[in-house]
């Protein structure tokens, strides 16, 4: 990859970390802002920007990277699929001699992939069923957090699989949000700004999870 596609690359991550900071003294000073929400959605839209212009750089021109903030829901499912279509790859060229571990990688990658799919097709019909059910799946994927770094202090291969179903959270929770109003206004008129902001503490938990996603990856790709 070209230097200056790196640099780039490294901005987001910095102008991620950013977003982070405004929202946790945001969380910490006034838990009901709609700003935390505001802000999450541009760190989230800051990563899909980020993770397109690794994984695909030969269509990472500037109209197209303009355009993900205006579809982020179908970049999203776009790019968590690549995402796992990658890593089965790499997964195989290193380990081969296990055929039995790599054919459960690629069941749970596909599984993940599928799951992205339908949360992104029923959505819109089943909103607020389905910001009723985010805790519990939240609450799941964090209770696993200190597992998961365990298992990656004792095995490099379980890279791809902590990667991709931590990728498929962030996408997940974006969807939750998809009807928000790209800048939004402290008192704009919002259907489910109620079901969000039940759910306001959850908001320390997606922050350590989407700060341990930034440590564990420079790039998407397999690089180690």
């Amino acid at each position: 990859m070209a230097l200056h596609m790196k640099n780039i690359i490294e901005g987001y991550r910095q102008a991620i970390n950013n977003d982070l900071e405004v929202i946790e003294i945001l969380y910490t000073y006034k838990r009901l802002n709609i700003l935390i929400f505001y802000h999450l959605h541009q760190a989230l839209e800051k990563q899909l920007k980020m993770l397109y212009l690794d994984l695909k750089p030969e269509e990472s021109t500037y109209s197209k990277i303009k355009k993900i903030g205006h579809s982020i829901e179908e970049i999203s499912v776009e790019l968590i699929i690549l995402i796992g279509d990658e890593h089965i790859r790499a997964y195989k060229k290193f380990e081969v001699n296990d055929p039995v571990e790599y054919a459960k990688l690629v069941e749970n990658i596909e599984f993940l992939k599928n799951t992205v799919k339908k949360e992104n097709r029923i959505m819109r019909d089943n909103y607020v069923t389905n910001m009723h059910n985010y805790e519990a799946f939240l609450s799941n994927i964090y209770s696993k957090y200190e597992q998961y770094k365990l298992l990656l202090s004792s095995n490099k291969s379980a890279k791809p699989t902590v990667i991709l179903s931590i990728g498929a959270l962030l996408a997940i929770s974006l969807f939750k949000m998809n009807n928000m109003p790209r800048y939004p206004e402290e008192d704009f008129n919002y259907q489910n700004l109620n079901i969000l902001k039940s759910n306001i503490h959850l908001m320390p938990k997606l922050i350590t999870i989407f700060k341990f996603w930034l440590d564990l990856i420079r790039s998407p790709n397999i690089d180690s």
